[in-house]
């Protein structure tokens, strides 16, 4: 059992970064946000080399019912990853990053789908949200589902 609500994330990335190969930066969700809200115009420069990139992120919860006593509680987590692949060929209509994109998305799947970070449930795909193009770079996010176990304290027994 992990005492650490949020582990499973870095599990996520140190699991992409021995098992998928060509991805050649994975790192936290926030990363990416702080780069598409804050610099979307330098965006292309910043990661620019360290393409193709996988980002990580803790995309919200499902509480679940009583696991075992009555004082611990079952959560599904949910783990969004992006896949992050620049190619400039035919920009204008995201062929090149798709094509790309391809790929790298079925060895995520392999990587992850079914897959247990220690102390969670196996992972399971979810339904994730559509991609998105910026300056030549396509974002293609893959969701995950897994469970923990959280015990709750209990005063007097």
């Amino acid at each position: 059992m992990t005492t650490d609500y949020l582990v499973a994330g870095s599990l996520i990335e140190a699991r992409i970064s021995n098992v998928v190969p060509l991805i050649k930066r994975v790192s936290p969700l926030g990363n990416l946000y702080s780069l598409l809200e804050n610099e979307p115009d330098k965006m292309a420069a910043h990661i620019n080399g360290q393409l193709p990139a996988a980002f990580v992120g803790f995309d919200g919860e499902v509480i679940g019912g009583s696991a075992g006593a009555e004082h611990a509680h079952i959560v599904v987590q949910r783990w969004l990853v992006v896949l992050a692949v620049g190619n400039y060929r035919n920009a204008d209509t995201a062929q090149g990053v798709t094509a790309a994109a391809g790929p790298l998305l079925y060895e995520l799947v392999r990587a992850l789908t079914g897959w247990q970070p220690e102390g969670f449930t196996e992972l399971e795909r979810q339904a994730a949200p559509r991609p998105g193009y910026l300056a030549g770079v396509g974002f293609f996010p893959l969701a995950f589902a897994t469970t923990m176990v959280v015990e709750g304290l209990t005063e007097g027994v």
